[in-house]
């Protein structure tokens, strides 16, 4: 892989980390989304490996906890479905 797959796996992956502070959470799964409506075309067409590595691990969220062998799972998927 050349240095532009890294960067924009790098990228990727920080917009897509969720954050917080005292006041909100953070999450720039919506920006992404907003700014780029077409970004899984583009995806697909230009750098498929990005999907998987980069932007459909930045749509799952998942528990730090183990509960009865179980790890709590989120995914946001709804820019790739819609409504």
């Amino acid at each position: 892989c050349d240095g532009n797959f890294h960067m924009a796996s790098y990228i990727m992956s920080d917009l897509l980390m969720i954050r917080a502070d005292r006041e909100a959470y953070y999450y720039g799964r919506e920006v992404l989304f907003a700014k780029h409506p077409d970004i899984i075309f583009q995806l697909c067409r230009d750098a498929p490996s990005l999907l998987c590595d980069s932007l459909f691990e930045g749509l799952m969220w998942h528990s730090k906890d183990v509960e009865n062998g179980h790890i709590r799972v989120n995914y946001y998927i709804k820019e790739l479905f819609g409504e």
